[in-house]
C-alpha cells in the first residue's frame, strides 16, 4: 500500500511511501482426508513392493504449514501417537500404501491401518487419521490334504457296496469344492467318484472278491 504524508504549508507538499506487508500464515487448518475409509484388495502371493492404495490428505494452510507427509498410527504410549512408515508387511510413501512382503491369506487374511496425515508446521503439527481395511485375496496356492493319513474300509466278499469314501481338503477356502479325485492304483474292481471321493464297485469288471 502507498502511504501518504502531508505538511501544513502553503503550499501543501507531500512525501509518499511503498509499505509492503506481507501476512504470515499460522497453521490452523489441520490436513483432512478425501475418505473416512478406505478399502482395498490385493492378492495374497504378490511380490513385495506391490501397490495396493493410495490414500491423500488436503491442507488449507500455505508453505511448509500445508505440506503433508503420511504414518501409520501405531500404537498410544502415554497419550502420544506413535507414528511409523511401515507396519507389519506394508509401508507408506507420499500416500501410496505398498507390501514389504507376500502376503498370506491362510495366515491372515484382512489387515485394518489407522494412517495418519501430518502437516510440517514449524511452531506445531496438526494431523488427521483415516482407517485403511486391507482385504487379502485367495489364490489356489495348497496342495489337498487327506482328512486321514489311512482309510481303512471292510467289504465283505461277493457284496456289490460301496466300501467308503474318502475326503481332502484345501487349505485356500475359496477354492474348497474344486477338489478332483482318481485312482493312482491300477485296478479294474474299483471306481472312485471324481467329485465326490466315494470309492464304488466296477459293475462292469467286478467278479466277487473271495478271501479263500
Amino acid at each position: 500500500i502507498t502511504v501518504n504524508a502531508f505538511d501544513h504549508g502553503v503550499p501543501r507538499r507531500k512525501g509518499s511511501i511503498l509499505v509492503v506487508i506481507t501476512v504470515e500464515d499460522v497453521n490452523d487448518c489441520i490436513p483432512k482426508f478425501d475418505q473416512n475409509l478406505y478399502r482395498a484388495s490385493i492378492l495374497e502371493g504378490r511380490s513385495a513392493g506391490a501397490f495396493v492404495i493410495k490414500v491423500s490428505a488436503t491442507d488449507c494452510d500455505r508453505a511448509e504449514n500445508a505440506d503433508i507427509k503420511y504414518f501409520f498410527n501405531m500404537s498410544q504410549a502415554n497419550g502420544v501417537a506413535l507414528l511409523s512408515a511401515t507396519e507389519g508387511p506394508y509401508r507408506i510413501d507420499q500416500g501410496n500404501i505398498r507390501t514389504t512382503e507376500k502376503l498370506d491369506r491362510e495366515a491372515k487374511h484382512k489387515y485394518e491401518l489407522k494412517v495418519v496425515a501430518q502437516d510440517q508446521g514449524k511452531e506445531k503439527q496438526l494431523s488427521s487419521m483415516t482407517t485403511v481395511i486391507i482385504d487379502v485375496e485367495d489364490v489356489q496356492d495348497s496342495a489337498p490334504v487327506f482328512t486321514q493319513k489311512v482309510y481303512n474300509f471292510s467289504l465283505p466278499e461277493n457284496v456289490m457296496r460301496s466300501p467308503g469314501t474318502v475326503k481332502a481338503t484345501l487349505a485356500d477356502e475359496k477354492f474348497q469344492g474344486e477338489i478332483t479325485y482318481t485312482l493312482q492304483t491300477r485296478t479294474s474292481d474299483f471306481l472312485i467318484g471324481t467329485d465326490s471321493g466315494e470309492l464304488r464297485v466296477n459293475d462292469d469288471t467286478y467278479k466277487g472278491l473271495d478271501r479263500s
